[in-house]
């Protein structure tokens, strides 16, 4: 994986972490921007130590990165399936995960996932994404039942048309 846009490489969308920290500071506003690679259980752990440490509570935690290779499923090589499968689901596990303890201490939070359309629509170049997001929101739903009691309340958020960034091949 790739860890979010931080301006040493292209890209395709507007933005940076830095530039969103630097607009969420002149509202008055604090901000961290922090990249990570969310398939790293160290580098996202670590995130969550600074993130904490630094703000001293999570209210929301919104699992965004995502990751798309597009290829018919037979010419689709396995490293690129894993990778999609690990940016995609195992992400939104290791980040959820990281920041769970604390939020159930805290006795509440919100978690977003962001799904997509392809989610629920046969598209045949990208097989691995679909899965990926068909699995996060069933993910999403094993969740929210499992967490209720605990004042955490898990939801998708399934976009209907496509961001194309650089972790898109198109």
């Amino acid at each position: 994986g790739s860890p979010a846009r931080t301006g040493a490489a292209p890209s395709r969308a507007p933005g940076t972490i830095d530039e969103t920290a630097r607009q969420v500071r002149a509202l008055g506003r604090r901000a961290l921007p922090l990249p990570v690679d969310v398939t790293s259980v160290e580098q996202v752990e670590a995130m969550a130590r600074r993130s904490l440490g630094e703000f001293g509570r999570l209210d929301v935690l919104v699992n965004n990165a995502a990751y798309m290779y597009r290829s018919p499923f037979y010419k689709t090589p396995l490293e690129r399936w894993d990778l999609v499968l690990n940016v995609n689901l195992r992400g939104p596990v290791i980040c959820t995960q990281a920041f769970l303890p604390h939020m159930m201490e805290r006795g509440g939070g919100r978690i977003l996932n962001i799904s997509s359309a392809a989610a629920v629509m046969l598209l045949p170049e990208i097989v691995s994404y679909s899965v990926s997001k068909s699995a996060l929101e069933t993910l999403t739903r094993g969740m929210a039942d499992q967490l209720r009691e605990s004042g955490i309340a898990v939801n998708a958020l399934r976009i209907e048309s496509a961001v194309a960034t650089e972790g898109a091949v198109f």
